[in-house]
């Protein structure tokens, strides 16, 4: 977040550490990344406009960069599916500007989402397509659909909570887990993606303040 950038890659496998470089000064801040199955990492800029770096996994090295137009920037998050990289804006109205990254790296579309859309945040693959986190109040999540690149769905999560933070899916894919604040309290949500009907609210104790979630069989 602070200082210089660096992109440092690990094997899951080993835990050791596969490369590491420095990146440019316009990666400070990075929080959008994305990946392929031909060995690259895909890192937005966070400035207007935004950049998406194209990364070697092998050695940690800008391969090439390509611009996102100023009226597409600046990105809000980017996700990988099927040899395209999804990128959010967090322009008025916000866009989805998909781009190619097989075999090369080019900016395909960009396609303007419905005007109540606000800024998507951590994106995760479901069933038929993104999920999306957002900050508003009360916190929403928004589902695009890859095929039609539109916004399917827009469901709010409890009265009075503000954003959604630490999204995630269960393993089938069928509810949504993320913690927001309520009256200044953590809460923990479990949301059917099917409706968007709240299956469960659960306090959480003062001291704790997630960055992730993990779903695992039933816990």
């Amino acid at each position: 977040k602070t200082g210089s950038a660096r992109i440092v890659v690990l094997d899951t496998g080993t835990r050791l550490r596969v490369s590491s470089a420095a990146l440019p000064a316009s990666a400070v801040g990075s929080s959008a990344i994305g990946s392929s199955s031909q060995g690259y990492l895909f890192i937005v800029t966070p400035g207007n406009p935004s950049s998406i770096l194209k990364v070697t996994v092998a050695t940690g090295l800008v391969a090439s960069t390509v611009a996102i137009p100023a009226a597409s920037s600046p990105a809000t998050s980017a996700i990988t599916r099927a040899g395209s990289l999804y990128v959010m804006t967090a322009t008025t109205p916000a866009k989805t500007v998909i781009v190619k990254t097989n075999p090369g790296t080019v900016i395909e579309s960009t396609t303007a989402l419905a005007a109540t859309a606000p800024n998507l945040y951590s994106p995760i693959v479901g069933l038929d397509g993104i999920w999306y986190a957002t900050a508003t109040t009360p916190g929403r999540i928004i589902g695009f659909n890859i095929a039609s690149k539109s916004v399917v769905a827009d469901f709010a999560g409890p009265v009075g909570s503000v954003g959604v933070k630490t999204l995630t899916l269960d393993p089938g894919r069928e509810t949504a887990w993320y913690t927001t604040t309520i009256s200044g309290s953590g809460v923990l949500v479990n949301m059917r993606l099917s409706d968007g009907a709240i299956l469960s609210t659960t306090p959480l104790p003062s001291t704790i303040n997630p960055h992730s979630l993990v779903v695992s069989d039933h816990t």
